[in-house]
């Protein structure tokens, strides 16, 4: 078994400790549900073998069919790290422009006043609060469902259920033994959850299936999300000035678009909000002159390896 507490970051940082962010392409549904179950897909392969051989000793009154194990049909497969990002930020949103914006009658004109109040009022924020994507996806509290590796199974009215009633359950040695057979973990913790694990011998033939493997699973199926991070972060600080521009529709100020501003405006303010998220000193400038002398990847690799993000991950 797997415990999520402890093993947090499976499926969220590759063998590089380097954030990763699941590649749409690498998912398919799950044939299953009315509403559209998404893994990665050759976990959905594996899942459905397990799926139908528990439902065939189900038939053969070898499982019972009631309690929390009498079913295993899933309730929930990948969530989409965007959606939860999003949801994220609009909450800091909310507190920046609530008591900090409106109790001081800040009047902001232009993007740059946006992002120069933004960053100084995350600067006041206690305790700090993680801005960018890359870091918001090793957060203890974003789900592990982010990697499409896991898969929770329907509670029916079992809302509020205690592992304890699953491993008491006399389904649950064939539960735990069907997981393992078909390369799966079962989180201890949430027992309702269960992860592809990718360093069981049957999980990778799975993998093979599909022409991948563990030693190259991370790299085909998932971005580095480091190197978005760029793009990321300056397309949501102009959508959330953009935001306050709607809100105040008496203001004669135009929407702000990312392209009215270089590379270099970005990669500094980017530089000083994972400065903020990792209580480290990086110099912008440091960072714009290795873009301008060899290309913004080298900056960013650069960044990548300087700040230490095991803090966050606590």
């Amino acid at each position: 078994m797997i415990n999520s507490q402890t093993n947090i970051f499976y499926g969220r940082i590759n063998f590089a400790k380097n954030t990763l962010l699941l590649a749409d392409e690498a998912t398919k549904i799950v044939p299953l549900a009315k509403s559209p179950i998404i893994l990665v897909d050759f976990v959905v392969d594996a899942f459905m073998d397990l799926y139908n051989e528990f439902n065939r000793l189900l038939q053969q009154k070898r499982l019972v069919n009631s309690g929390v194990l009498g079913d295993i049909t899933p309730s929930r497969g990948r969530v989409t790290v965007n959606d939860l990002y999003l949801q994220h930020l609009q909450q800091i949103y909310n507190v920046f422009i609530e008591s900090y914006i409106n109790i001081r009658s800040i009047k902001l004109n232009n993007l740059e006043d946006f992002i120069t109040h933004f960053i100084t009022f995350l600067t006041e924020l206690q305790p700090p609060t993680v801005v960018t994507r890359t870091n918001f996806i090793i957060l203890r509290s974003t789900t592990p469902l982010v990697s499409g590796l896991a898969i929770e199974l329907k509670q029916r009215k079992y809302a509020h259920v205690l592992p304890i009633e699953y491993f008491s359950h006399v389904n649950w040695r064939t539960y735990q033994n069907l997981t393992r057979r078909y390369g799966f973990n079962i989180d201890f913790v949430y027992p309702w959850r269960i992860f592809a694990d990718i360093n069981n011998s049957i999980m990778q033939q799975y993998m093979r299936n599909v022409e991948t493997s563990r030693q190259s699973f991370f790299n085909e199926y998932y971005y580095e999300s480091y190197k978005l991070e760029l793009d990321s972060i300056s397309i949501v600080l102009t959508q959330l000035f953009n935001s306050y521009l709607a809100s105040r529709p008496t203001h004669s100020i135009q929407e702000a678009k990312v392209d009215d501003f270089p590379m270099e405006f970005w990669l500094k303010h980017l530089v000083q909000i994972y400065n903020l998220e990792t209580s480290a000193n990086l110099q912008p400038s440091k960072i714009i002159g290795i873009a301008q002398k060899i290309d913004t990847e080298a900056a960013l690799r650069y960044i990548n390896r300087s700040y230490d993000f095991s803090a966050i991950r606590q």
